[in-house]
C-alpha cells in the first residue's frame, strides 16, 4: 500500500505530513483511548479526511484535539467531541439528522441548514 504524504508551507518551512497516520494515531490515542467504543462511530471517524475541512495552513492541525476554524467564524469540533456525541446518539441508520462527515456514514438520509448563505459554496 503506497503511503500517501503532503507537503505543507508554513512559515517558511517545509512540514511533511502523514495525513492517513495522523488519522489512526487520534483514533488509537484520543478516541478509543478515552472511551469511545461504537465500531460504526470509529470506522466513520476514520474515514473522514479532517485536512479536507480546514482552512488552508491548518491542515496540519486537523488531528490535534481542539477545534478548528472552517472559514466565516465556524469551527470544526474536536475529534473526541464529534466521536463522543455521534457515539452518545445511538444511531441505528434511519435517522433523519444536520449534515456531518461522521453521520453520512451512518445514516441514510441527511438534510443540511446553513445559518450564513456563504457558507453555502
Amino acid at each position: 500500500m503506497e503511503v500517501k504524504q503532503r507537503t505543507l508551507i508554513r512559515k517558511n518551512e517545509v512540514i511533511f505530513m502523514n495525513f492517513e497516520k495522523a488519522r489512526e494515531e487520534m483514533i488509537r490515542y484520543q478516541i478509543k483511548g478515552r472511551g469511545i467504543r461504537d465500531k460504526r462511530v470509529l470506522s466513520a471517524m476514520s474515514s473522514i479526511p479532517r485536512d479536507k475541512f480546514v482552512l488552508e495552513g491548518e491542515e496540519y492541525n486537523a488531528y490535534l484535539d481542539c477545534p478548528l476554524p472552517i472559514g466565516m467564524g465556524q469551527t470544526i469540533s474536536q475529534p473526541f467531541m464529534v466521536a463522543l456525541m455521534t457515539q452518545c446518539l445511538s444511531l441505528k441508520g434511519s435517522e433523519t439528522v444536520l449534515l456531518d462527515p461522521v453521520f453520512l456514514t451512518l445514516i441514510t438520509r441527511t438534510y443540511t441548514l446553513y445559518a450564513k448563505r456563504s457558507t453555502l459554496s
